[in-house]
C-alpha cells in the first residue's frame, strides 16, 4: 500500500461508515479533546518565581484556564447526551462499563502519583470521593441511568428541576467531591438537553447564517472578557469546574445567580463553536474524533509525566515569547498520539470483560 493511502486511510473515516454521517459532532469532539488536554496542561504548570515576565505568564494561563473551562466539558457532555437516546432496556453493559473505566483510572492516576511522588493535598487514593478527571466517566454512568428512569418523565419538569437543582446545590457545603455529586447534579442539565433533542436539529438549527453571526459576536465578547477585562471573570474560574460549593468561590456572598450566569455563558459558547464548526471531513480530526475516551482515560498520566521532567519550564524557557503556542503544539501531539487505535485496546478489553461477564 503506497504512503498516500496509508495517509488517507489514518486521516479520513471509512468510505462506507453510513452511522457517522454527521460529521460536526465528530469535528467537535476532537477539538473538545483537545481543550481538555491543553486545559490541564495549563492547569498543571504554575511559576514560582515572582518575576513580571512569569507573574503575565500566569496571569495568561488563568485567562485560557477561564475561557476553555466556559465550554469544554459542558459541550462535551451535552454532546454525550445528544447521543443517547431513549431507550425501553436499561444499558447496564455501559454503566457497569464505565463504572468500571473510571475506578481504573482512578488506581492509574494514584499509581501516577506515587510513583512520581506528585503531593497533593488529600491520600493518592480515596474510594468514593477525590478531584480528578475520573469524575466524567463516573458522571456518564449516572447521566445515563438517570434519563433512562426519567425517560417517561415531562421533559419541562425535569430539565427545571435538574436546572434548579444545579442552582441551589450550591449552597449546600457537602455537596463536594463524595461521589462526584457536584459536578454529576451541575452538569446533569447539559447532558439531559442534549437528551432530549435532535442531532439533526441541532445541526440544521445552527447553520443557518443569523446564528453563525450571533456565534462570532458571543465569542469575541467572551474573548475580550477573559484577556482583556479579566478581574471580572476571574470568580467564574470554580463555577465553571461545577465541584465547588459558594462558600469557596472567590467573590463576595457568591449566590445560585452566580452560577446561572455562568451557566448561560456555557451555553452560548456551545451553540456558537456549534455552529461555526464544519460540518464536512477533516483530516484526522473527524476519524479521531470517535475516539475521544480514550484519549481522556490516558492523557492525564502523560501530562502528569511532562510535568515531572520539567517539559512546561523548559518551553518557557526556549520560546519565552511564544511559549503559549508551543504548548498548544505538545498539547495536539498528545491529542493526536493518543487517538491512535493502539490506546483504545485496553478499554476494548475492559469493555468485552463487562459484556462477557454480564451474559
Amino acid at each position: 500500500m503506497a504512503a498516500s493511502d496509508l495517509l488517507k486511510k489514518a486521516a479520513y473515516p471509512a468510505e462506507n461508515d453510513k452511522k457517522r454521517t454527521l460529521y460536526l459532532f465528530d469535528n467537535l469532539r476532537f477539538f473538545l479533546i483537545f481543550c481538555v488536554v491543553i486545559g490541564h496542561f495549563y492547569d498543571d504548570f504554575t511559576i514560582l518565581s515572582g518575576s513580571a515576565d512569569n507573574v503575565r505568564v500566569n496571569d495568561l494561563l488563568k485567562e485560557m484556564f477561564v475561557f476553555i473551562y466556559s465550554f469544554h466539558m459542558p459541550l462535551f457532555i451535552f454532546i454525550s447526551g445528544l447521543f443517547d437516546k431513549k431507550r425501553d432496556k436499561l444499558d447496564t453493559n455501559c454503566i457497569i462499563y464505565f463504572i468500571s473505566l473510571g475506578f481504573l483510572l482512578k488506581l492509574l492516576l494514584a499509581i501516577t502519583r506515587m510513583t512520581l511522588e506528585i503531593t497533593k493535598p488529600k491520600a493518592y487514593f480515596k474510594l468514593f470521593e477525590g478531584d480528578g478527571v475520573f469524575w466524567f466517566i463516573f458522571a456518564l454512568a449516572v447521566f445515563k441511568f438517570l434519563c433512562f428512569a426519567l425517560r417517561n418523565a415531562d421533559r419541562r419538569f425535569v430539565l427545571f428541576l435538574s436546572v434548579s437543582l444545579a442552582l441551589f446545590s450550591g449552597y449546600d457545603n457537602d455537596v463536594n467531591d463524595f461521589l462526584n455529586i457536584s459536578r454529576i447534579i451541575v452538569f446533569f442539565p447539559f447532558y439531559y438537553l442534549g437528551f432530549i433533542l435532535s442531532p439533526q436539529k441541532i445541526r440544521d438549527l445552527t447553520r443557518r447564517i443569523p446564528v453563525k453571526i450571533i456565534s462570532v459576536c458571543i465569542i469575541g465578547v467572551w474573548f475580550w472578557q477573559c484577556f482583556f477585562n479579566f478581574e471580572e471573570v476571574e470568580y467564574l474560574r470554580r463555577l465553571f469546574t461545577g465541584k465547588n460549593p459558594y462558600s469557596k468561590i472567590l467573590i463576595e456572598d457568591c449566590q445560585y445567580y452566580h452560577r446561572a450566569f455562568a451557566m448561560l455563558i456555557s451555553i452560548g459558547m456551545c451553540l456558537a463553536l456549534i455552529s461555526l464548526m464544519p460540518d464536512i471531513i477533516l483530516p484526522f480530526a473527524t476519524k479521531f474524533g470517535s475516539r475521544t475516551l480514550q484519549v481522556y482515560f490516558w492523557h492525564r498520566p502523560v501530562i502528569y509525566l511532562l510535568t515531572y521532567f520539567g517539559v512546561s519550564e523548559n518551553i518557557i524557557r526556549i520560546y519565552p515569547n511564544s511559549w503559549w503556542i508551543a504548548f498548544a503544539a505538545v498539547a495536539f501531539a498528545i491529542t493526536f498520539v493518543l487517538s491512535i487505535k493502539i490506546f483504545g485496546a485496553p478499554l476494548k478489553a475492559v469493555r468485552r470483560a463487562v459484556c462477557e461477564q454480564a451474559q
